[in-house]
């Protein structure tokens, strides 16, 4: 989960500091955050967008595959 956030909170502040006006930054980065869930569980529930799990964050570090004793892959901690 630390991951996770710290992930976040770098694209967050890079939208930041790219954006000049305060309010477009804070919604980018809210849409993407908020886009990026419902893609993680849009892959869910479609087995067909498996493909997709490298596009959200959410689906790098999953609890299930960590608590299990598999740890973290490596492709995606390269990622």
């Amino acid at each position: 989960m630390l991951i996770l956030q710290l992930l976040f909170l770098t694209i967050g502040s890079a939208i930041a500091a790219i954006s000049k006006k305060t309010k477009l930054a804070v919604a980018i980065s809210t849409g993407l955050l908020l886009m990026t869930y419902i893609l993680s569980i849009a892959i869910d529930l479609i087995e067909k967008l498996t493909l997709l799990k490298y596009l959200t964050p959410f689906k790098y570090f999953e609890a299930k595959i960590v608590m299990n004793g598999n740890g973290l892959e490596r492709k995606f901690i390269i990622l």
